[in-house]
């Protein structure tokens, strides 16, 4: 039986610079080139000096989805922009930090007392 996987992008552009991309659902083989497209499209556009992925919405993300941010982050430092994220939890949040790609993403720390307050509930 195959479920189908989806990924919602959504682009917004603040007057200032920068761009926002929140990414819903899940970031996988499948759904790579939907990615890779609203990245690489937000990055190479005039005008545009930082790209922020808000990643609040995104349920799974596995190693063809680490290689999509990845290339993210090269091509911004190509283009000399600023490619962060924020938003990310769960599983999301494992991933790329145990893969240290939240440290290429700028994914702010969560300090150490909070995410013990956070286990205990």
């Amino acid at each position: 039986m195959d479920i189908p996987v989806s990924l919602d992008v959504k682009i917004t552009e603040a007057a200032d610079g920068r761009r926002m991309i929140r990414l819903d659902g899940e970031l996988d083989m499948a759904t790579a080139p939907q990615a890779t497209l609203a990245l690489d499209w937000a990055l190479t556009t005039p005008g545009i000096t930082e790209v922020v992925v808000d990643l609040t919405g995104l349920d799974f993300l596995d190693a063809i989805g680490i290689t999509v941010f990845v290339n993210a982050y090269r091509l911004a430092r190509r283009r000399e922009r600023t490619l962060r994220a924020c938003g990310a939890r769960g599983e999301v949040e494992m991933v790329l930090r145990v893969t240290e790609v939240a440290d290429l993403l700028g994914l702010p720390q969560i300090p150490a007392d909070l995410a013990a307050m956070e286990e205990l509930t």
